[in-house]
């Protein structure tokens, strides 16, 4: 698990939990959404974050997959689910703070932009990669 308050709680879909958690580091809302692009790559894992599952089909792609997803998939609250997530039904999960990025009017409209990059944006790119390389500590486990 990452550090207390290092990063969101996936289970918080409030996007004002967003801004709150990267805001204490100096993201703006596009650094934020550029971030949460990482969720492109990999997937969840219970033991780390409390969720299971992967966000889209291409895990091992770095793409705008993830926020093409976002907005065009139906996604169903999985209730039944601890902590709660949403489901495509196709073997798709995001968590609550993935959905902040379609709730939130500022933050949809870089979703948008980055959905629609053909090919995905290098400055969209870059910055993911670096802030998720700042942030690579959050995997790490004590032993």
């Amino acid at each position: 698990m990452a550090p207390e308050g290092r990063l969101p709680d996936g289970a918080n879909g409030e996007p004002q939990h967003l801004r709150t958690v990267f805001g204490r580091m100096g993201f703006n809302d596009r650094e934020i959404v550029a971030l949460s692009g990482a969720h492109s790559v990999g997937r969840m894992h219970k033991d780390r974050s409390g969720f299971e599952g992967q966000w889209t089909p291409s895990p091992l792609l770095f793409n705008n997959e993830y926020f093409q997803l976002l907005l065009t998939r139906t996604w169903e609250a999985d209730d039944n689910a601890k902590p709660r997530s949403f489901s495509d039904g196709k073997g798709n999960t995001m968590m609550p703070s993935d959905m902040a990025l379609v709730k939130d009017e500022a933050f949809r409209a870089i979703v948008l932009e980055y959905a629609s990059a053909r090919p995905l944006s290098l400055s969209l790119s870059l910055s993911a990669r670096l802030l998720v390389g700042w942030l690579v500590g959050w995997f790490v486990h004590e032993t």
